[in-house]
């Protein structure tokens, strides 16, 4: 046992003084990560508005009502611009779209003929769809508010009520109220989970998934990569000599592993702090089951690395199987986008990566409040992941050895 620590410090020693390629997979999962934050609006979360041009002509309650519908949306920063301008907004990317209102457009809604909107945008641009939705939203609400509203007129009228003015104002009352109850969204984005104690906990948000998808996969680029070291010491028949001596195989094969384990855990442990201080990255209440889950698929990724060295011959052959493997299983087990908006095939075939796994129970102890055995599962599944490589490794081995 005393052999095989010491084998596991001087494979970290080795990993010191090769710490260019250590610090590139921490500095690259902490860029992409940065990159990501960036794209969703920074630290805090906040979404980056889309900017819109809108040309007014009619200036009637429904044009106001469409440009206040799109500004209340906080999706888009609305720019008021002139009609002979929004082309040259739009031509130079000043704007993503714009649109202009025509003059008699609140007339021709309320004779139920409507009057095109005119929408400005570049070839390849996609977002006049979501705004030219919102728009017929609003025209929508607009037009069962007046159906609404005629309605009243039609029963006061029938019912020969004498104060016409009665009718007016009932009839107007019915259409602002129709109209307030579309304006006020019923239901918001912004979830937040409550606990047991009282204590609220802020729903998952998309730069919490690109941190953990990044630390998975750069992690996985290293311990595999220093896992290939063994086809180096086999090159250079360092790996023959060490096990023609008397120390047990055993003692040797377990440093080796105790010490690649020891280069992921610290990684992992960089990249945890490097989420939590430098993007806000909150992993939920249940530290052991993120530390539990965590340790596991470093096992199973570790037998994965073990194995590919022994079952490849060259350090060449497993530099261009690595990353396909890590890139591709990454992809699929959710590691670049969340498993929920992927097709039924993506998300069976995420059942066979060890990232799929992972990420699924990471997501649910950051979001859902679970604890260690909420992810039994996902920890099972690992463990069996590492048992069948590690088995392959070890017949391997022992064929190559007998």
């Amino acid at each position: 046992m005393k052999k095989a620590f010491y084998i596991a410090g001087l494979t970290l020693l080795q990993t010191k003084k090769d710490r260019l390629m250590f610090m590139l997979m921490i500095g690259l999962a902490i860029f992409f990560t940065f990159i990501m934050s960036m794209a969703f609006g920074g630290r805090d979360d906040t979404p980056v508005k889309i900017p819109v041009a809108v040309v007014d002509n009619d200036r009637s309650d429904i044009s106001r009502e469409i440009i206040s519908r799109l500004e209340r949306s906080g999706l888009y920063e609305m720019v008021l611009s002139q009609e002979e301008i929004i082309y040259d907004y739009v031509r130079d990317r000043e704007v993503e779209v714009g649109f202009i209102i025509p003059k008699g457009f609140g007339q021709s809604v309320e004779k139920g003929q409507y009057k095109n909107i005119t929408m400005v945008r570049l070839e390849m641009s996609s977002g006049a769809g979501a705004i030219t939705k919102e728009i017929s939203r609003v025209i929508s609400s607009f037009a069962a508010a007046r159906t609404g509203a005629d309605i009243i007129k039609d029963e006061g009228r029938l019912l020969s009520v004498g104060d016409t003015g009665v009718i007016e104002r009932a009839a107007q009352q019915t259409f602002d109220t129709i109209i307030g109850e579309l304006r006020e969204p019923k239901v918001t984005g912004d979830y937040r989970y409550v606990t047991m104690d009282g204590q609220t906990q802020q729903d998952y948000k998309p730069l919490d998934h690109s941190s953990i998808g990044f630390m998975l996969m750069f992690t996985m680029f290293t311990v595999l990569f220093s896992a290939g070291d063994i086809l180096e010491e086999r090159k250079t028949y360092t790996w023959y000599r060490l096990m023609s001596t008397p120390t047990a195989k055993g003692s040797i094969i377990g440093g080796k592993l105790l010490g690649i384990y020891l280069i992921g855990c610290i990684q992992i442990l960089i990249l945890i702090l490097a989420g939590r201080f430098l993007f806000n990255v909150n992993y939920g209440p249940s530290l052991a089951g993120v530390i539990a889950l965590m340790a596991v698929f470093l096992l199973s990724v570790l037998g994965l690395g073990f194995m590919l060295a022994a079952l490849v011959k060259t350090t060449g052959q497993l530099q261009a199987l690595a990353p396909i493997i890590i890139v591709g299983t990454s992809m699929i087990g959710g590691c670049f986008w969340p498993l929920e908006v992927a097709s039924p095939s993506m998300q069976s075939a995420a059942r066979f990566s060890l990232q799929g796994w992972a990420i699924t129970g990471l997501t649910q102890l950051m979001t859902n409040n679970a604890g260690v055995g909420d992810v039994r599962l996902n920890i099972l599944v690992l463990l069996g992941f590492s048992a069948a490589f590690f088995a392959v490794t070890l017949l391997k081995l022992k064929y190559e050895y007998r």
